[in-house]
């Protein structure tokens, strides 16, 4: 699989040498929040799949990657807490 971190960089911004751009595609995403340690946060996607996508009628768009985690600006990883949301895109 392939798993990117990534920072939002301001519209013609260089980027550094050797750093790979990722433009996330425009998009309806589904947007759940992870509540819990960091260290939880596969039962949080498993539920999101499981129950969350289905009670919203809806299915994942998997064209570019199954999801994205946003990491909020209160997210402390010493501590594996703070704001957490898994982002799905849904097909049309």
């Amino acid at each position: 699989f392939d798993y990117f971190c990534a920072v939002e960089v301001p519209e013609g911004q260089e980027l550094l040498p050797g750093l790979p751009e990722m433009k996330v595609p425009a998009a309806r995403y589904a947007r759940f929040t992870h509540q819990g340690h960091i260290s939880s946060i596969r039962e949080t996607c498993g539920a999101i799949y499981e129950t969350g996508l289905p009670a919203l009628g809806r299915e994942p768009d998997t064209t570019w990657f199954s999801f994205l985690e946003y990491y909020g600006p209160d997210f402390e990883p010493s501590t594996g807490t703070g704001t957490v949301e898994i982002w799905v895109a849904l097909r049309d």
